[in-house]
């Protein structure tokens, strides 16, 4: 033939896409002869061949440069406070913008997940997109191509277990199939951090922007992603936070040309002053201590689920069970606490926590280290809580006056417990001691002690309460039990009285027992 023209339609379903930017575009082609390799193909590139881009995407002005400008939306479907609801994320990207590379979407305090109520997917699974019905959370719809009708396809979502470091992760899952033409299954991996102060849940991902091709020289399909909508809306699995303080869906969206758009989505809740607040403390220490070994305290705090969150605790330790001096002198710094809590010294561990919670499979438990801050008078309590991969820190601040001790948690994450066990032992390193005298032994038996404590909820609800410690390893008897002992007790005294003097006649000692039998009916 002499010659070939070759013609691709326009419009909203066009083969091809042109530049994101104005400017002049030159072509080139190769064509190789049936000679070959007797004759070397023949590369052509001339201005012949040059097209110019003129206008933005529907004739609007060219754009300086590629823009970058993407909307997203996030938020609860049921905005009660406390609640489980529907999450859903969406996201739209204007024709001639910038792909979009990667989305990072840090969710606002109390707004998690039940982790406890599915089956994290096991790899190789989570990768290859071939997770199970007992891992799947949501669904992901995405719309790819240029013009007004972009392709859209139906997609899955499913939590996984540790991805990248992170304790867990998700595998969304879109099938890549238009026509007859299936390219099978885009599997994105994300990463789901927490935050360890906070509790905040953060969710990185890459976007993809190309669907790989086949052959060698295939670099893969250009996905244009324009929209992207994901709905978590397993029942029973995302909850929303107790407190109905003004908060923030916080995203960092990346694109292709380096592009970077900082968004942040208000989120309240609502509702908060409607939950119910009614967590209960009890105290316990050991009746028996002493000046090596210190005193003991052990706290228990417990809730239920579908109260409003603890948001912060103040304990006053009686001044009976005073801070020991010489432990609180053996704080770890806080910058070996903050590069590593393990590498604190023996001295500044002094007792173990365990938090049960229904958003984990299993508790949350570690070490509590005395860590001093700078310029803070004293140290603070740290509690490191591990489970899952997932690690919380609580920050007791630490006041001591006229010796009286007072451990404040003003801090502590929106999130649900069911139990909180703080355990201060007896020991070398024992964080309180007593002040009672050597003559009665260093022992607590007896002493009424008592925790003033005030817990203050998400919803702003605050309690106070006077808690008893309840003081173990004394010995005890019943009050019914030590009544007849007393009596019995008191008739065998009086029995063997009356036969002491040994000059009393067998008749002077039988009427003084029949009168201390007399005696004992009448009481």
């Amino acid at each position: 033939f002499s010659e070939l023209e070759l013609r691709l339609f326009p419009g909203p379903r066009a083969s091809l896409a042109s530049p994101a930017l104005c400017g002049t575009y030159p072509t080139s082609a190769s064509f190789t002869p049936w000679s070959y390799p007797f004759q070397a193909p023949l590369s052509l590139e001339s201005s012949a061949g040059e097209f110019t881009v003129g206008s933005g995407p529907g004739g609007t002005p060219c754009p300086r440069g590629e823009p970058f400008a993407p909307a997203l939306s996030a938020g609860s479907e049921d905005r009660q406070a406390g609640a489980f609801s529907e999450f859903t994320l969406g996201l739209e990207r204007p024709d001639g913008n910038q792909p979009l590379s990667a989305i990072s979407l840090k969710l606002p305090a109390g707004a998690a997940a039940m982790l406890s109520h599915v089956t994290p997917c096991p790899e190789p699974q989570a990768s290859l997109g071939s997770c199970g019905p007992e891992s799947q959370i949501g669904q992901a719809s995405a719309s790819a191509g240029v013009g007004p009708d972009p392709y859209t396809e139906q997609g899955a979502v499913f939590i996984t277990g540790p991805y990248q470091g992170a304790p867990f992760g998700l595998s969304i899952v879109t099938p890549a199939v238009a026509g007859p033409f299936d390219l099978g299954d885009v599997v994105v991996r994300s990463k789901i951090e927490v935050d360890p102060h906070t509790a905040q849940v953060t969710i990185s991902s890459p976007v993809p922007t190309f669907i790989q091709g086949v052959g060698r020289s295939s670099t893969g399909i250009p996905l244009q992603l324009q929209r992207l909508q994901v709905d978590v809306d397993r029942p029973d699995f995302e909850y929303n936070p107790t407190s109905c303080e003004p908060k923030h869906v916080e995203a960092t969206l990346d694109g292709a040309g380096n592009g970077v758009e900082q968004v942040s989505i208000p989120f309240q809740v609502a509702g908060c002053q409607g939950l119910p607040f009614k967590p209960g403390v009890s105290a316990v220490t050991r009746g028996k201590t002493s000046k090596a070994d210190g005193a003991s305290l052990g706290l228990t705090f417990k809730s239920r689920v579908g109260e409003a969150h603890v948001a912060r605790t103040v304990l006053t330790i009686p001044s009976t069970l005073p801070a020991r001096l010489t432990t609180i002198q053996k704080a770890c710094v806080a910058a070996t606490f903050e590069a590593n809590p393990a590498a604190c010294g023996e001295g500044s561990d002094i007792g173990t926590a365990v938090v049960h919670t229904p958003v984990l499979k299993n508790p949350l438990s570690g070490p509590i280290y005395l860590v001093s801050h700078g310029n803070a008078a004293w140290p603070d309590a740290e509690l490191v809580l591990q489970g899952e991969g997932v690690t919380v820190i609580l920050d007791g601040q630490t006041a001591i006056k006229k010796g009286v001790t007072t451990s404040s948690f003003l801090s502590v994450p929106d999130a649900p417990f069911e139990s909180v066990e703080a355990t201060l032992p007896e020991g070398p390193h024992s964080a309180l001691t007593t002040n009672l005298p050597l003559k009665d032994h260093y022992s607590l038996c007896g002493q009424h002690l008592a925790i003033p404590t005030a817990l203050t909820g998400q919803n702003g609800t605050a309690i106070t309460a006077s808690v008893k410690v309840s003081v173990q390893g004394c010995a005890a008897v019943r009050g019914m039990k030590a009544r007849r002992l007393t009596r019995r007790q008191k008739l065998a005294r009086a029995l063997k009285a009356c036969r002491k003097p040994r000059r009393r006649s067998p008749a002077r000692r039988a009427a003084c027992e029949r009168g201390a039998r007399r005696q004992s009916r009448a009481r």
